[in-house]
């Protein structure tokens, strides 16, 4: 699919070249050649005006006449730890908590086991042509855990490690003191060894799980060291709950686990999860995971700065539609609000029966496409440069102009179902990374 030798310099020939900002061309064809970092694109455009480059002669040539090339992909919103775990078909007729329930119990906690399946993740992501994530390194044990960036780092995969804590409750002022040393440890860390593949950002669970005074240390530990921050916010019914009147499911969950003391401030006081978050000082440039439960009055309200990471297949296995009705993402876009694609964890995935996994924004891109007949350029910007944009990373690094520098490509198929990029979305075919490991 495309494995080429040591050659610095390629020549990638496409039925349709595309980004999601500006170049689309049928045929097409790039002229690439490796630098210390990424690939240098050297000329862009059509087959003929490429080829009289006078670096094209001698360029090793990848031919994907039969295919849409377009950048590699960004996933803004992963769960790599728990890919050990497998897709998992929640019972019927059970609700969020059942979830959390599954996790908690399997999830690893060993720094060796946890590094491991965020290995199996990265496989899967590159599978599904992505280079790029933003990743919760998850709180395993209760702890803050470094063992996810570390993974990332050492595998060469870029993005973002965003390192998890819970604070409320009893265990309110440990949380908030654990990730202010885990944040102190993970720059230490990088002081010694330098500049890492992967970048350090900051995790407040969810509304339900940490108090507003984590939060407020949070977007203040952002701050301090130029850290990305986001939260998951407005994904369940149980959430609006909780948040709203201190009552069901997850309060329940708090009180089993022996960490429920009182009601938490802001709890109870009749908001919804956005409208708590928005309350807190410094809020507006953390970023909102899922928002499947979203308000006219919290749409209003939210700065156009705001950027929000949508998993739309997650979405669909908590039956959020059915809850909360159509996700608002597009009225978001309509706003000026940035809205990046990610994958949730694997365990809400769907079975691949069999098939080596692959966690890829491309499937969530094609959800889109069919159920909402989203425009193809705009779903390619969401799984690109505005994911990068959205876990902190350069954007240009995901566009296919002359003089920027690319970390991959892939290419998809077109089954013969006609051409170009919405053909590809409409057919089966997979994203293979072209350069990887060149």
């Amino acid at each position: 699919m495309g494995i080429v030798s040591e050659s610095r310099r390629i020549l990638v020939k496409a039925g349709t070249l595309v980004d999601g900002e500006t170049v689309l061309h049928a045929p097409g064809a790039l002229l690439i050649e490796r630098a210390a970092v990424g690939w240098k694109i050297l000329a862009v455009g059509g087959p003929e005006e490429v080829l009289r480059h006078p670096a094209a002669a001698g360029a090793e040539v990848i031919d994907r006449t039969d295919s849409v090339v377009c950048p590699a992909l960004v996933n803004a919103h992963a769960h790599l730890d728990l890919t050990h775990i497998g897709p998992w078909q929640m019972p019927e007729n059970s609700g969020f908590e059942h979830f959390i329930a599954k996790v908690r119990a399997e999830r690893k906690i060993g720094e060796a086991d946890i590094r491991a399946s965020v290995r199996l993740g990265i496989a899967a992501s590159r599978r599904g042509g992505v280079v790029a994530v933003g990743d919760i390194a998850g709180a395993a044990g209760g702890a803050p855990q470094l063992a996810p960036w570390r993974e990332m780092c050492a595998s060469g995969f870029a993005g973002t490690s965003y390192i998890e804590f819970f604070a409320i409750g009893k265990g309110e002022q440990r949380g908030i003191e654990a990730i202010a040393g885990a944040i102190g440890a993970a720059l230490r860390e990088v002081a010694e060894a330098g500049v890492p593949v992967a970048g350090i950002g900051i995790h407040p669970h969810a509304p339900y799980s940490v108090s507003l005074a984590g939060y407020r240390r949070a977007i203040e530990l952002a701050e301090v060291h130029g850290l990305p921050i986001c939260t998951h916010a407005a994904e369940s019914l149980a959430e609006r709950e909780f948040v709203a009147s201190g009552t069901g499911p997850l309060r329940v969950a708090l009180e089993s686990i022996g960490i429920w003391d009182r009601m938490p401030e802001g709890i109870g006081a009749g908001k919804t999860p956005i409208g708590r978050i928005g309350s807190i000082a410094g809020s507006a440039g953390m970023g909102l995971v899922h928002v499947n439960d979203l308000t006219d009055l919290d749409l209003e309200s939210l700065p156009p700065k705001t950027v929000v990471m949508y998993c739309p297949r997650s979405s669909e296995y908590f039956k959020a539609e059915k809850d909360f009705g159509p996700h608002r993402y597009r009225e978001l876009i309509g706003r000026g609000i940035k809205v990046a694609l990610g994958t949730d964890s694997i365990v809400n995935l769907p079975d691949q029966a069999g098939e080596l996994p692959r966690i890829s924004t491309w499937d969530e891109m094609r959800l889109l496409r069919r159920r909402d007949r989203t425009d193809e350029r705009l779903l390619l910007r969401m799984a690109t440069t505005w994911g990068a944009a959205a876990i902190g990373i350069e954007p240009q690094h995901f566009e296919l102009r002359q003089g920027l520098f690319v970390i991959d490509l892939i290419g998809i198929m077109t089954d013969g179902a006609g051409s170009g990029l919405a053909a590809a979305l409409n057919g089966s075919g997979s994203p293979h990374l072209l350069l990887d490991g060149k």
